[in-house]
């Protein structure tokens, strides 16, 4: 045959100059129906080729998955084809699934089972395959997705046809990037598009979130690395404030990062470890003061500026973050009175004070 060498080529196959294509679809209670149509025409001697297929699917029992497709070259006899596919789920994320096919003159069957890694968290992941008929060959691989990288592992096997020999083929392969960031160096994942280190300033085992999937917790540093990000694209992260540690305060808990092509971005969520504070105000006589009685806190003015808080039931007031030694005003029926907060060697978490005399 010959081409007309001003025809565009693309990676040594011929362009058509004309392809037109039809498809039509119909869902019934028995299952979903398709139909098309592709024909392409060439420049030169090269024929046209015509092409119709049908096909049906439907899902079965036990969420398994059925279909058939079959296609017929209009041009050659001899390129007609049929392809079944069955799958059904296993365990979560695990599946198997059986091929039979015919084209050509050739039949081939397959039988497959897998377990994909999941993308965010990480993990293990397996693949088996079996081919039998005109074409035999096994294969099988291993995977092991980390926040550091990514490795892969298997051998293949091709039988051979006509008294020819097999061939066995085995295969590994890692990837990963490194990262200076922050003044911290990080082996991670490979980045294929952008990513993001979140920052916990320095409070560590928080979880994080991008677009409500769990992906992980930030280190003892707390840092975390993000390379599943979409450049120039708004990616929600999040902190799971229900899970964070109970002595620590929280800035804002989501944001959008927006991230260039190819590089990074640092997201800090704002939160310090605090330390609650609890005390028993009593008067000269060891008697609780009223609840709700106005609180002060160190040099506000009673006359002029708003309480922080009241007293509660039995004397008891709560503080967030107090100073060392601090002292607290308390309005009560006969005018103010003063205590002095008594030293605690604890910097987070919560402490009981006791009793404390407001004089």
């Amino acid at each position: 045959a010959t081409v007309s060498p001003t025809w565009p080529r693309m990676e040594g196959s011929v362009m058509p100059r004309r392809m037109d294509r039809a498809f039509a679809g119909l869902s019934l209670p028995w299952g979903q129906f398709g139909a098309g149509f592709v024909r392409q025409d060439y420049a030169g001697d090269i024929p046209r080729s015509r092409f119709a297929s049908v096909s049906w699917s439907r899902n079965m029992p036990l969420g398994s998955y059925l279909s058939l497709t079959a296609s017929r070259d209009l041009d050659n006899g001899d390129g007609d084809s049929a392809f079944l596919f069955w799958s059904v789920p296993l365990a979560r994320r695990a599946s198997v699934s059986a091929t039979a096919s015919r084209s050509g003159g050739r039949n081939r069957y397959g039988l497959e089972a897998n377990r994909p890694v999941d993308s965010d968290a990480g993990g293990w992941g397996w693949r088996a395959q079996a081919s039998a008929g005109d074409a035999r060959s096994v294969q099988a691989q291993v995977t092991r997705l980390h926040e550091a990288g990514q490795w892969d592992a298997g051998f293949q096997h091709t039988a051979g046809s006509g008294g020819s020999e097999g061939a066995s083929t085995a295969f590994a392969s890692a990837t990963g990037s490194l990262l200076l960031m922050e003044g911290h160096f990080f082996a991670m994942r490979r980045v294929y598009d952008s990513f993001a280190l979140v920052s916990t300033d320095g409070i560590p085992d928080v979880p994080v979130l991008l677009e409500n999937r769990p992906i992980g917790r930030t280190d003892e540093d707390g840092l975390l690395l993000v390379t599943r990000l979409n450049a120039w694209e708004n990616n929600r992260l999040e902190i799971d404030a229900l899970q964070a540690p109970a002595d620590v305060r929280l800035g804002r808990t989501e944001m959008l990062a927006v991230p260039w092509n190819g590089s990074g971005m640092l997201a800090r969520f704002s939160m310090r470890y605090s330390l609650s504070v609890q005390a028993t105000l009593t008067d000269a006589d060891g008697l609780p003061l009223p609840a709700g009685s106005p609180v002060w806190l160190d040099a506000a003015d009673p006359a002029t500026e708003p309480p922080l808080t009241v007293v509660g039931f039995d004397g008891l007031i709560h503080l967030q973050d107090p100073r060392a030694g601090a002292r607290v005003t308390v309005r009560r029926e006969g005018g103010l009175c003063d205590a002095v907060l008594p030293t605690t060697a604890q910097d987070r978490g919560f402490t009981d004070l006791g009793g404390v005399v407001c004089r």
